[in-house]
């Protein structure tokens, strides 16, 4: 026969285990159910198809297109023109572009995530682009600066809005 202490030790486990498995059930259900949210991803895909649309809308007149600075030191957002190159140095970072995307006129948004650089949203425009009239060689715009879009000539031209 067992004594009421050792009874109420047993049924207290018992509960205690039973509320410890529903609860990760719970949480692994609502895991299971909802993806985990990538702000940096979201918002760069949000970023690449303003990008796009801006593009495809400088074709038939000027466009424009701009980067929000948010604000947030450890999440940075860069417009990025990488032509041909796979690898891009400028700014004191390491832009490395998506090897999905092959082309010479690669262009890209990149994210900064707390120092890591990801360019995973990037496009081949198959044609020139230069920046403020120049040679079209490979640059990186900031978050906070309003381009201008002109196609034309058989490329597209890039320009900083003062």
């Amino acid at each position: 026969m067992k004594k009421d202490g050792e009874i109420l030790v047993d049924e207290s486990l018992k509960v205690i285990l039973a509320v410890a498995v529903v609860a990760s059930m719970i949480w692994l259900v609502i895991n299971l159910i909802s993806p985990v949210f990538d702000k940096g991803d979201e918002v760069s895909e949000s970023y690449f198809e303003m990008l796009s649309n801006a593009i495809e809308d400088s074709v038939s007149g000027d466009a424009s297109f701009f980067i929000l600075d948010n604000g947030d030191e450890d999440l940075n957002f860069y417009l990025v023109y990488f032509g041909s190159v796979f690898k891009l140095e400028k700014e004191d970072k390491v832009f490395v572009r998506s090897p999905n995307k092959k082309g010479t006129s690669i262009i890209c948004i990149c994210v900064e995530e707390k120092g890591n650089v990801i360019c995973n949203y990037c496009n081949d425009v198959e044609s020139s682009v230069v920046l403020d009239g120049g040679d079209s060689g490979e640059w990186v715009v900031g978050e906070g600066v309003r381009m201008n879009i002109k196609s034309g000539g058989g490329g597209y031209e890039f320009s900083v809005v003062e």
